[in-house]
């Protein structure tokens, strides 16, 4: 048992050494790609009552937008990332959405944006 333990701890050290190295190689290149890049996944109900997303974008923030503005104009719920957040405002003012900060873990703000459904005065259809 101790040197099972013993070994598990030498990994864990190795690792938790080498991870500085990594991260200086890889995590300078993932913000610059960071930094234009956005993301837009479509937000659908499963048949079993799940909300899943779906990816559909991930690129230079010039095509991002108005592929998102599509999206928002047929009426669908969606997911965005790495928009600023006047951009979002703008959009859910001018198209009557709702949005909401989206739970996530990275560095770049997500958010969820759907359609803001206004009750119909009895009468109406």
């Amino acid at each position: 048992m101790f040197l099972r333990s013993s070994i598990a701890s030498i990994s864990g050290f190795l690792n938790l050494a080498g991870l500085p190295l990594r991260r200086m190689g890889l995590g300078q290149e993932a913000d610059r790609l960071a930094k234009n890049a956005g993301r837009i996944a479509l937000i659908r109900e499963t048949a079993r009552g799940d909300v899943e997303e779906a990816p559909l974008f991930c690129g230079d923030l010039k095509i991002c937008q108005p592929r998102a503005v599509e999206m928002i104009q047929r009426g669908e719920s969606i997911v965005v990332e790495g928009l600023p957040v006047e951009t979002v405002t703008r959009w859910c003012t001018d198209f009557n959405y709702r949005w909401r900060f989206h739970p996530s873990r990275g560095r770049s703000l997500k958010f969820i944006l759907e359609p803001l459904h206004l009750p119909t005065a009895p009468g109406e259809s």
